[in-house]
C-alpha cells in the first residue's frame, strides 16, 4: 500500500464534485419530509482508478442517516 501526502483534485474541479455529490447522495425520504438538515463525517480511500474504498462514518447522526 502506497499513501500520498498530497491534496487530490477532481478532473472537473470541484463544481463537478459538488454536483456528483448531489446527484448521488441518497437523502432518507423521512427526513426530506421533516427538513432536516445535519452533518455526517465520512473517511474513505479513493483508488488510482477513482473508485472509492473503506468508508467509515467518522461522525454519524442517527442509523437512518448514516447509511
Amino acid at each position: 500500500m502506497m499513501l500520498l501526502n498530497k491534496l487530490l483534485s477532481n478532473p472537473g474541479g470541484e463544481k463537478a464534485l459538488l454536483n456528483f455529490f448531489q446527484e448521488n447522495i441518497k437523502y432518507p425520504a423521512a427526513a426530506l419530509k421533516d427538513d432536516v438538515h445535519v452533518r455526517v463525517i465520512v473517511k474513505f480511500v479513493v483508488r488510482s482508478g477513482g473508485k472509492v474504498v473503506s468508508p467509515v462514518i467518522l461522525k454519524g447522526v442517527s442509523p437512518a442517516l448514516d447509511a
